[in-house]
């Protein structure tokens, strides 16, 4: 009879609630018979009496029936709190489910300290991953900049050619106008691919940051060069360069650049206004 078999395992369970045993008999008695809002109710009368990693797992469970049977997430974390303070062993099963209670209650601040908790913790490459990835868009999200591009930075020394990390920092940094961290980090990207039309865009934005931004003329021709070097119909790049020549007076390579965008206009009058612009160079 599984009513007189859970009361029994109920009534084992209060006479000794530290037998490990007795409690993974009752759990599994009290999902058999429909009793987990009495077993729930039987754990938190006597998750006190326990030492500290009986009551780790006792809480651990008191916490699952309060959020997935009983729909009391707020109940809930308490227990899983107590369970991840008591015990590193229930700490890694506490910590998501305590993730998921203050996402759903979109509690940002406690989200940040647990998933920072869950990097700290022992865990595989995996679900390192999974955190930091997590953490570090949430703390843009917080305006915590400094500690987005720490954690980035983390995931980029485990994964140099993290595609979701690289870009990140590349967003973080042109939108904190941070040129000289943006300028470095385009040359690391530009050593983290193989792609033509990524390289020529990276050349591009590098040249365009060296040259606005840091005053670095030379690097920023040279960067331009690189674009053309991958895509040599690259309109924005010769505009670009031609700007850099004619402000720097030397006419030579802006008459040469100025041939190349001749074919590249789109319309007569276009084709005209470069060839009296190069005739005045020459």
């Amino acid at each position: 009879d599984p009513e007189m078999a859970f009361l029994a395992l109920c009534k084992a369970f209060r006479e000794d609630p530290a037998d490990a045993k007795v409690r993974a008999r009752l759990e599994r008695s009290a999902e058999a018979s429909g009793h987990e809002e009495e077993l729930c109710a039987i754990y938190q009368d006597e998750v006190d009496r326990l030492p500290p990693v009986d009551a780790a797992a006792v809480s651990l469970v008191i916490g699952r029936l309060l959020d997935e049977r009983l729909s009391d997430p707020s109940g809930a974390a308490p227990y899983l709190r107590r369970a991840q303070a008591l015990d590193p062993e229930a700490a890694q099963f506490a910590l998501p489910a305590l993730e998921a209670l203050y996402e759903g209650a979109g509690r940002k601040e406690d989200l940040y300290r647990n998933l920072d908790a869950q990097r700290a913790a022992p865990g595989d490459a995996a679900a390192k991953e999974r955190v930091i990835v997590k953490l570090a868009g949430l703390a843009a999200e917080l305006g915590r900049v400094d500690d987005a591009v720490a954690l980035w930075r983390e995931l980029l020394t485990q994964k140099p050619r993290h595609d979701q990390a690289l870009a990140a920092l590349e967003e973080l940094f042109e939108r904190g106008e941070r040129w000289s961290d943006l300028a470095a980090h385009l040359r690391v990207r530009l050593s983290a691919t193989v792609d033509r039309r990524e390289i020529a865009r990276l050349n591009d934005k590098l040249g365009l940051v060296l040259g606005t931004k840091l005053g670095d003329m030379g690097q920023a021709v040279a960067s331009y060069k690189a674009v053309l070097d991958s895509d040599p119909r690259n309109k924005r790049a010769l505009e670009s360069l031609r700007d850099i020549y004619a402000a720097q007076s030397e006419q030579e390579a802006l008459a040469g650049v100025y041939r190349r965008l001749v074919p590249l206009q789109e319309d007569a009058a276009g084709v005209k206004r470069v060839r009296l612009e190069l005739a005045e160079v020459l």
